[in-house]
């Protein structure tokens, strides 16, 4: 057990992967004595040449095919920041989440191993974002509180499992690789890795005093009012809790609050046991409040933000791409296992993000594009004329 929960150390070559490890280690050890203990007499110094002279060494005493075959380990990995950015959640989906729950959002930063990467200059709406998560056809709607906090919980166990999996992994691979452009260099794994929760706050922090984020809180605060299993109806999507604008207005009216009148607000329970409760409790079980048509839009400088995120994320990449391709050592046996388990903590964040969000948003969210269903409070009303001339007939 103590070698998973190990720190990366500075000394290289004294572990290897199991893949070629015993040929590596050999190597070394024998024919690259001389100047592996010329390496350990200086290893502190991060600007010794002894290290890049270890490894020519090793190299050297390398057959040819053994060197192809880590070129393929090499190609495999180069991929894997690209391939994360299409299965990790994205920095918008994340942000929405961290209103409701801040520190499952900060904790899937950390664990997921990579974001989504949105278009440069086309920021999604809000509403358009939520109706684009499906994760209600993954989880139903959970009449109950308490099994609401059995899911939550198994949320965290999920995403610290993650989170774990990408600590052991970044440091393994310090230790047990060399990158090839800086010999004494063993922590850019894990640097690479963690950078994604530096740039998550950056966007998320401010985006909490945003419109967008004041129409969230107002929606939560009336869902935590009234929570699936304290009603009768059960889970019922089509139930409008509380309308969040004037009857007849089109536009976002941050005045009026989740009750729908001016200068009143819901009852709703406040302090530190409220924020526990929300954090804890999954949104699957509570009451959906978000509308599309009640969702403000971002506002420029949060868009502008947005786009910022999505040029660092795209640099992010870049770097990613230049330091894994680098990586020596490895055989492509242990850069597809590497690989895999990097693409498990991010579908297990997606997974966690797609189920949340979408305990979030009313039935009438649940695609993109979706024609909105008239109120059961405005039936439609037709007419009917039987000859000219004649009175109307109107009914319902």
């Amino acid at each position: 057990m103590s070698h998973l929960l190990a720190l990366p150390t500075p000394i290289r070559f004294s572990e290897w992967y199991s893949g070629y490890g015993y040929a590596f280690n050999s190597t070394s050890a024998e024919a690259c004595s001389t100047s592996l203990a010329t390496y350990l007499a200086d290893y502190r110094n991060l600007q010794t040449d002894t290290c890049d002279a270890h490894l020519d060494c090793i190299l050297e005493n390398t057959s040819e095919s053994l060197k192809a075959k880590m070129s393929s380990a090499a190609i495999f990995l180069g991929v894997l920041p690209a391939m994360l950015s299409m299965l990790g959640p994205s920095i918008s989906q994340l942000s929405l989440l961290s209103i409701r729950r801040p520190f499952l959002s900060v904790l899937i930063a950390m664990s997921a191993g990579g974001f989504s990467v949105d278009r440069l200059f086309t920021v999604d709406s809000p509403a358009h974002i939520l109706a684009g998560v499906q994760g209600e056809r993954l989880v139903p709607r959970i009449r109950s509180t308490h099994w609401g906090i059995l899911v939550s919980l198994t949320e965290y166990l999920l995403a610290l499992a993650s989170l774990f999996n990408i600590l052991h992994l970044t440091t393994r691979l310090g230790d047990r690789t060399i990158m090839s452009f800086k010999c004494t260099i063993y922590f850019l794994p894990l640097l690479w890795a963690f950078s994604l929760t530096f740039v998550y706050l950056v966007v998320a922090v401010p985006f909490q005093f945003s419109v967008v984020a004041r129409h969230l809180r107002g929606n939560i605060a009336a869902s935590d009012s009234r929570s699936i299993d304290s009603s009768p109806h059960g889970a019922n999507d089509d139930f409008q809790l509380m309308p969040l604008r004037n009857p007849g207005s089109t536009a976002y009216n941050p005045g009026v609050d989740a009750m729908g009148t001016e200068g009143t607000t819901p009852q709703k329970t406040t302090g530190t046991r409220s924020l526990i409760m929300r954090e804890l409790t999954t949104s699957v079980s509570r009451r959906p409040t978000l509308r599309a048509d009640d969702m403000p839009e971002f506002e420029t400088w949060m868009a502008a933000l947005l786009n910022i995120a999505t040029f660092t994320l795209a640099v992010h990449i870049l770097l990613g791409t230049c330091w894994f391709s680098s990586i020596l050592f490895l055989s492509p046996g242990d850069a597809i296992n590497i690989m895999l388990r990097f693409f498990g903590s991010a579908m297990a964040c997606r997974l966690i993000v797609a189920v949340e969000l979408a305990g979030m948003k009313a039935h009438e969210m649940s695609s993109p594009g979706k024609e909105q269903r008239a109120p059961a409070t405005e039936p439609l009303r037709y007419e009917t004329r039987i000859s000219p001339g004649s009175q109307p007939y109107s009914g319902t």
